[in-house]
């Protein structure tokens, strides 16, 4: 919840959703130039991190999105006195959350079919690129707590410190001790002390 809410201050100090707009509106990107768009991103990706990976990337960048368009909508409430419902941000967080959702599955099925987890994470194999793999579970965390105050306890579907809710808000904060985790164990494969070599007598 301290990031969410430090990351909502940096987007909004910053005004990215207006610049962002500004950005796109200039050049009037069309559904395929827009497809092509991320499939040449997806590539130059390609070159740095594993196929999982960038598939995973998506959580991050979809939950940025998610947040920009609810301060934006808050913006545009408190400057022009413009009213968005709770549904509308109910709508926009399940939806961003299910094509989320999609992505993970992807994604943690392509690093399985690669044996990833055997490859960087079981055994002595590094890869600076595993250290993308936090961010998806930092993104979903901090998108699942909007879906649960900004949607369904603003919408009334769920009572605020209900069982519901206290439940689902258990879900985000599993999904943040596992980063962490993550975190400290990539901390230890790349950075801790290696053993030292054994000395082979000459023949």
């Amino acid at each position: 919840v301290a990031g969410a809410i430090t990351f909502n201050y940096v987007i909004t100090r910053e005004q990215l959703p207006l610049s962002i707009s500004d950005w796109l509106a200039q050049y009037d990107f069309t559904r395929t130039q827009f497809l092509i768009v991320i499939n040449i991103l997806f590539l130059f990706l390609g070159m740095v991190l594993e196929g999982g990976a960038i598939l995973l990337i998506v959580v991050p960048i979809l939950t940025v999105l998610g947040i920009m368009t609810l301060r934006q909508e808050h913006g545009l409430h408190t400057t022009f006195d413009a009213h968005g419902g709770a549904a509308d941000n109910l709508l926009l967080t399940t939806t961003i959350l299910a094509i989320q959702g999609v992505f993970l599955a992807l994604g943690l099925l392509v690093l399985k079919r690669q044996k990833y987890v055997d490859a960087y994470m079981r055994s002595a194999g590094n890869s600076a690129g595993s250290y993308a793999l936090i961010c998806p579970g930092v993104a979903l965390s901090v998108l699942l707590h909007f879906w649960i105050y900004k949607g369904l306890v603003a919408t009334g579907t769920i009572a605020k410190f209900g069982v519901a809710y206290w439940g689902l808000s258990a879900l985000a904060l599993i999904a943040q001790f596992a980063m962490i985790a993550l975190v400290l164990r990539l901390n230890r494969k790349h950075f801790g002390s290696t053993p030292a070599p054994h000395s082979v007598p000459a023949e």
